[in-house]
C-alpha cells in the first residue's frame, strides 16, 4: 500500500508538488482507495475516505481547507456497513425523493 500521497498540479501534465503524505496511517495504519469530494451540504467542505483494510470499509475525514493537506476525522457520521471503493456523485432533490420512493 504505502503512503497516502495527496499532491497538486496546474496541468494534468505539469509538475506535481506533494501537499501531504501518510494521511490516515498514525490511526488506521495501512489504507486504500482513497475517495475526494466536494460536500453539497456545507459549502468550502471537502470529504475525504479512505478505506481501512479492515473490516470496517471507509473511514471519512473532512477539511474546510482543500490546499493545506491536513485532514480531521469526521465526526457525526452514518455508512453503510462495510462500504469499500465506491464513488460518490451529486443527485438533486427531485433525484433523491424519486430514488427514496422506489427503494
Amino acid at each position: 500500500m504505502g503512503p497516502r500521497v495527496r499532491e497538486r498540479s496546474k496541468t494534468f501534465f505539469g509538475t506535481w508538488t506533494t501537499v501531504t503524505n501518510g494521511i490516515a496511517h498514525d490511526q488506521y495504519g495501512d489504507v486504500e482507495g482513497p475517495l475526494i469530494f466536494e460536500s453539497n451540504v456545507y459549502p468550502g467542505v471537502w470529504h475525504l475516505w479512505v478505506d481501512d483494510i479492515s473490516p470496517q470499509g471507509y473511514v471519512p475525514f473532512e477539511t474546510g481547507n482543500i490546499t493545506s493537506g491536513a485532514w480531521t476525522h469526521s465526526n457525526g457520521y452514518t455508512l453503510p456497513t462495510s462500504p469499500r471503493h465506491g464513488t460518490v456523485f451529486p443527485v438533486t432533490a427531485a433525484e433523491a425523493a424519486n430514488l427514496a420512493s422506489i427503494v
